[in-house]
């Protein structure tokens, strides 16, 4: 899906290069040199330490 609104379809943009589509994961994983399931662990890691750090400054 446009990883981000949840339409199911993985490489759409909608019009808008502002979504994040598997094509820019996959891109992200081949340049940091690790397999995209490590990378899409490491996105969620990483959103969830910012949604953390952010609630704490609150």
């Amino acid at each position: 899906m446009c990883l981000d609104c949840g339409c199911g379809e993985p490489n759409e943009r909608h019009g808008d290069d502002r979504h994040i589509t598997m094509d820019d994961v996959k891109a992200a994983a081949e340049a940091s040199e690790i397999s995209v399931d490590e990378a899409a662990r490491n996105i969620s890691d990483g959103m969830r330490q910012a949604q953390q750090s952010s609630s704490s400054a609150d």
